[in-house]
């Protein structure tokens, strides 16, 4: 799937007119009533959004439905390394009585959220299993737990604050 299609997917409802080169939408960077984002299939294997009320793009890309995404997003070359799957933009680590790890839930953009066992297979395995859609891997569960615990300068200071 083209960038194009991943963004109009993730914005859901706010798509309000959906065509095959330009859709409408309401834009995520402010309160919006009446859609003020054009988002159209650029030229060059990219997305192109552009907010008619001002709103920067990078401004609009960190307040996407589902969860901050970077500018990288707004091409296609993003989606298909990840073969259709987002890092995760925040990892849970849910502990035992003794603190030890029992199991991890990332949160992927679009509020989507799967689990990745550590001891309690069972318990993460069959919640996963729900959700056939959302099979992620361990490696992206690592990838998303490393960029939680980069520096400031991470993509990711909104949802760690509402995390803690």
């Amino acid at each position: 799937m083209s960038a194009y299609e991943q963004l109009l997917d993730l914005a859901g409802d706010a798509v309000k007119t959906r065509g095959a080169q330009t859709s409408e939408l309401l834009c995520p960077g402010h309160e919006d009533s009446s859609p003020s984002l054009s988002l159209s299939r650029g030229r060059k294997d990219n997305a192109v959004a552009k907010c008619q009320a001002g709103c920067r793009t990078e401004d609009v890309m960190a307040e996407w439905y589902g969860g901050s995404l970077s500018m990288a997003a707004l091409f296609d070359r993003y989606w298909d390394r990840r073969d259709g799957r987002a890092d995760p933009l925040e990892v849970y680590v849910y502990t035992d009585e003794a603190g030890e790890p029992l199991f991890e839930v990332g949160r992927f953009p679009g509020k989507k959220f799967c689990c990745a066992s550590t001891q309690a297979a069972a318990v993460a395995s069959a919640a996963c299993a729900t959700h056939p859609a959302l099979a992620c891997t361990r490696s992206a569960m690592r990838r998303g737990r490393e960029r939680s615990t980069a520096s400031s300068s991470s993509a990711l200071p909104r949802a760690r604050a509402r995390a803690a």
